[in-house]
């Protein structure tokens, strides 16, 4: 299992990779508790790190109205820099940097 951040982690099988995110359920007898939901099922580890991060990018976009091209590269190089600083972060704690 690899933790992306707080609300995203990879897992895997021997067919594909898991992209989940973190839920909490908001209603019933289990309110409050954390879940984890399957967002998609991608067959290579770059295609589930393409998703994870368009997925993030997405959000961020679509909650600036008035967005504009300028507002979106840096949106786009903010989240690829802290994707990077994570994943390095990752790959550190596993001991597979520089691998």
């Amino acid at each position: 299992m690899i933790r992306l951040d707080e609300n995203f982690r990879l897992d895997n099988d021997d067919r594909c990779y898991i992209l989940q995110e973190r839920k909490i359920v908001k209603n019933g007898e289990n309110k409050g508790a954390e879940r984890w939901e399957n967002v998609c099922c991608p067959s290579t580890l770059e295609s589930a790190l393409k998703t994870y991060r368009d997925l993030l990018l997405k959000r961020r976009s679509a909650a600036d109205k008035a967005l504009n091209i300028e507002r979106l590269i840096y949106l786009i190089k903010e989240q690829d820099k802290q994707f990077l600083q994570g994943l390095t972060k990752v790959l550190k704690e596993t001991g597979c940097e520089g691998h």
